[in-house]
């Protein structure tokens, strides 16, 4: 406080003067005598009053002297019209109400400069009108209603608005007693659909707005527009209104949800306008909505028999497909969702399935069978023959075969097929008995088959039938309806000759060592595991983890020069069909695991090769790794002991799976399988075997075990063996073919085996034209030729031996054997002549022996002229491939061991080659007796660079004919 007016208050405290406060002082002094004050002066205390002595908001609590100032101000007339009266504040109407300001003309709102608003809180304190009371609200809604019965125009909707809005904001609505007094009042604006609604000139077409939504509605008897599209053509609509209580709604009589009867009549009404005819294409979306909202009132409210009996002559049920209104009586509940089928069966409609228990109650009936559509099919089939379809028959074939499947897959449906021939339509755009079609799951391959002109089914794409595994789609049909499948008809495999070739190298041997590795397994298995949890959220079974090992350490890695795959067709090639591939897997059942071929140039480039290995392993897999497949090629690059850390930093789920070791080691175990390729190193010949010796074991040849009439399994009758060691022999005897011995065959089994089952192991001496050694040629010794009378005598005493010891299956080991040995395949060709008539006598004797003849008879007549006429035999022509397999297998495992000296010799032949031209050029001497020395030497040493020379172009010469496939 001032000091100075702190010590006047003491002063006229002590002179006994009553000190007024400024708000005193204008209440009684100043505003009584307000009147008789200039213009400017009054505009200068009302100021003061309003900037200085109540300023403060709303919401104060005034004390006594500034409540006596304002309700002095409220008897105050300070506020000048334009024709100069003074008038009160309470004679006018707040601009900030929006009642006030749409309903009031301008002349109730202050003149300025009070009509701003910093003056408006001044002047509610000073008693103008700032709240709408209820008399106020009925006076205007009526207003409304008066000048809207002609025509409703801007002003009237804004009036209409702004009160309705102002009407639903009031605090104490319920309390007002205000709603009773309005609710019959028609000054609310109507739901006009045809202006408002996203459908609304649709709705207007299908019928007439109830009233034509011109004219202003009561709240009571008036619906929800949310409703419209169950009561537009039989009650009035009101407009979006804030969320209000059930209490309001029943003070006002209006409904959010319509009573049933006038739902009843509204459909009535619209099935009427759309009856005998087809609804325009443009209404198909608006109809669909408009029956939703209709059924699922009536599901949700019930059908009663008044209301059936009063529904039954019209057609309330909506064909959305084919856009049209039926009877419910004409409607088979539960077809399928396509579109109806004209002319044949009345489909309920699959966009309105779920109101189906609706259509039942209106009378719908009956469900349909997949018998149906077969015979739409069967109709139509006879009415075209073998004639294209057309685009309207199209349509009809598309329906019913869309119906067909579904009711194959649908529990809902009955699946009865009863047809005797199912039909179904083919790429060539006719119908034709699905025995007869193929279905085409992989176009690639329809592609490379095509020289087989195959008719195929014409797919569910182009049907346009959501199929998303079209295989598993087809075999819902019954087998004797089924097409055939495009995968199952035709196999990829790899050609018979990159088989042959195939061998192990490098490249094969690391992926092999780096695939069946523990680290790597375990990798897979936590990447299988990972993707099982994020697709089902859960995890892999201990099971499922070890048969993911079994089928890594089970592969079986080779590689090819110039890899190729070819398709097979009823057992044979397809032609052309063959393609060169870099990587390609396959299963085989007789190795029990996969084998993966590589293609050695391809080897190259080890990152795209990783990539493609990473595709066939999902291919092994059947995806069950998933969108990680990727994680697959970065595994098969990297060290084992980084693989774990890799996969963390790929958060991929760890897991405790533990992993078996493979069995495989660097002695393989009596049992294992031993592969094709080293089938040459088996020995023909009946030799005598050590105890703890590795043998080969005839576990399964079809030549020996089975009898075969044709020769339509060749490429698959090819004898098995496994790794056996001789613990004992049992009986020893001068003719090694007569011996027996105990060996054990796996899993610690020992079983006594004759000798014709066991093969000794032999690494065969190789010549200087890379030809076998003679089979029979004792070890060390250099080849020889010898007499072809000696050696028939030799076979024919071997094979009387046999045909009076053994039974029918070891003399057919004995044969195989003899045959095998002499084989001009597994012989230097040096021999040739000589390996082939013994091959011919061979056949001959075995021929003479079936028949029960004596060949000792024929002791004196071999020569070398040829052989006495035979029987020829599956069994020989067998046994000749079989050789040549061997060769085959045997070649390429000298093409290796060739290519690698050959490398070394070429190494040493150029760096030799480097030091004798460098002698040659750098150590020239300059004079004298060296130089004449140097040139008596010249000559020489020429010569030794033109040899090295001649020498490395016939190793390079010799490396390009080895990599010839």
């Amino acid at each position: 406080m001032n000091p100075l007016v702190f010590a006047l208050k003491h002063l006229y405290t002590f002179l006994s003067i009553t000190a007024l406060t400024p708000e005193c002082f204008y209440s009684q002094n100043l505003l009584p005598q307000f009147q008789f004050l200039p213009r400017e002066a009054k505009a200068v205390h009302l100021k003061h009053i309003k900037d200085n002595l109540l300023k403060t908001g709303f919401g104060k609590q005034w004390n006594a002297d500034e409540t006596e100032l304002i309700d002095a101000l409220q008897r105050l007339p300070f506020i000048e019209t334009k024709d100069g009266t003074l008038c009160k504040a309470s004679e006018f109407f707040s601009i900030k109400e929006d009642v006030f300001r749409v309903m009031c003309p301008p002349t109730v709102f202050p003149p300025s400069p009070y009509n701003s608003l910093e003056w408006h809180h001044f002047l509610v304190l000073a008693g103008m009108i700032d709240k709408v009371s209820v008399n106020n609200f009925v006076r205007f809604a009526n207003e409304v209603h008066i000048l809207g019965k002609q025509i409703i125009t801007e002003n009237v909707a804004s009036m209409s608005n702004t009160l309705v809005k102002h009407l639903f904001g009031r605090p104490n609505l319920l309390q007002e007693n205000l709603l009773s007094q309005i609710k019959h009042i028609k000054f609310v604006l109507p739901f006009c659909i045809k202006k408002q609604h996203k459908h609304g000139k649709t709705l207007d077409c299908i019928h007439e707005q109830y009233e034509s939504g011109s004219q202003l509605i009561a709240f009571n008897g008036s619906v929800s527009f949310r409703s419209c599209y169950l009561v537009w053509s039989s009650c009035t609509l009101f407009p979006e209104l804030p969320h209000l209580d059930k209490k309001l709604f029943f003070q006002l009589g209006c409904q959010n949800i319509p009573q049933k009867d006038d739902v009843i009549i509204h459909l009535k009404n619209i099935s009427c306008s759309l009856k005998g005819k087809p609804a325009p294409a443009e209404f198909k979306t608006c109809l669909e909505e408009i029956m939703t909202s209709c059924y699922k009132y009536l599901q949700e409210n019930g059908v009663t028999e008044h209301d059936k009996q009063y529904l039954e002559a019209y057609p309330v049920i909506y064909l959305n497909d084919s856009r049209c209104m039926v009877r419910a009586c004409d409607i088979v509940i539960n077809l399928a969702k396509e579109d109806a089928i004209p002319g044949y069966i009345y489909q309920s409609p699959v966009y309105f399935g779920q109101f189906f228990d609706v259509f039942e109650e209106l009378g719908a009936s009956t469900i349909v069978s997949a018998n149906h559509y077969a015979k739409v099919l069967l109709e139509k089939h006879l009415d075209i023959g073998e004639h294209k379809l057309d685009p309207n028959e199209w349509k009809v074939v598309q329906k019913a075969v869309a119906m067909l499947f579904t009711c194959l897959s649908d529990n809902r449906y009955s699946k009865e097929l009863s047809v005797s021939n199912l039909y179904l339509p083919s790429s060539k755009e006719t119908l034709v008995c699905s025995k007869d079609l193929v279905l085409s799951n992989y176009a690639e391959l329809q592609e490379r088959i095509s020289s087989l002109n195959l008719t195929y089914f014409i797919g569910f794409k182009a049907l346009k039938i959501p199929a998303f595994d079209p295989v598993r789609f087809v075999c819902y049909l019954p087998e004797e309806h089924r097409p055939s499948i495009l995968t199952s008809l035709v196999q990829e495999h790899v050609t018979a000759e990159c088989q042959e070739q195939a061998y192990h190298d490098t490249h094969s041997n690391m992926y092999l060592h780096c695939m069946s590795s523990t680290p790597f397994i375990s990798g897979v298995v936590r990447l299988v595991n990972h993707q099982s949890y994020h697709n089902y959220s859960t995890l892999i079974t201990e099971q499922e983890a070890s048969s993911i090992a079994k089928i890594f350490q089970n592969i079986q890695i080779r590689e090819v020069y110039d890899l190729r795959t070819n398709l097979v067709y009823s057992e044979l090639p397809v032609a052309g069909s063959e393609r060169k591939v870099n990587c390609f897997s396959e299963f085989s059942p007789a190795k029990d695991g996969n084998i993966l071929y590589l293609d050695t140039d391809a080897c190259g480039n080890n990152f795209d090769m990783c990539y493609q290995i990473s595709d066939e392993i999902d291919k092994i897999m059947k995806g069950q790794i998933g969108k990680k497949i990727n994680c697959i090629s970065q595994m098969l690059q990297m060290d084992g002991n980084d693989i774990s850390l890799y996969l963390d930093k790929q958060k991929i789920l760890g897991s405790d799976f533990h992993i078996c070791e493979s069995d495989k080691g660097i002695f393989p175990p009596p049992g294992t399988l031993i592969p094709e390729d080293f089938h040459w190193m088996l020995n023909n010949n009946f030799e005598s075997l050590n105890v703890d010796e590795y043998v080969g074991l005839e576990v399964y040849d079809p030549m020996v075990n089975e009898i075969l009439n044709s020769t339509s399994s060749m490429e698959s009758s090819d004898a098995v063996y496994i790794y056996a060691i001789v613990r004992k022999i049992t009986e020893q005897n001068d003719s090694p073919m007569m011996s027996k011995y105990c060996v054990e065959v796996g899993k610690g089994r020992v079983e006594e085996l004759n000798a014709t089952k066991l093969y000794k192991f032999c690494r065969h001496k190789t010549s200087s034209r890379r030809e076998l050694v003679l089979s029979s040629a004792p070890t060390g010794s250099p080849p020889s030729s010898p007499d072809l009378n000696d050696v028939l005598k030799e076979i024919r005493q071997t094979l009387k031996d046999a045909w009076l010891r053994f039974d029918e299956h070891d003399r057919q080991r004995v044969v195989k054997r003899l045959y095998l040995k002499w084989h001009p395949d597994k012989n230097d060709q040096d021999r040739e002549q000589l390996c082939t008539r013994v091959c011919q006598y061979i056949q001959f004797y075995v021929t003479k022996l079936n028949r029960g003849e004596n060949i000792d008879d024929t002791e004196e007549k071999h020569s070398w002229s040829p052989p006495p006429p035979f029987e020829s035999s599956y069994f020989f022509t067998n046994m000749d491939r079989r050789s040549r397999s061997q060769r085959n297998c045997y070649d390429s495992h000298q093409h290796r061991l060739n290519t690698t000296l050959t490398h070394h010799l070429i190494l040493s032949a150029f760096i030799h080659l480097q030091e004798r031209m460098r002698i040659h050029i750098m150590e020239k001497p300059d004079a004298g007796y060296d130089r004449q020395l140097w040139i008596l030497m010249q000559p020489r040493k020429d010569f030794q660079t033109h040899h090295m020379m001649l020498l490395t172009g016939y190793a390079s010469s010799h490396i390009r004919q080895q990599k010839k496939p």
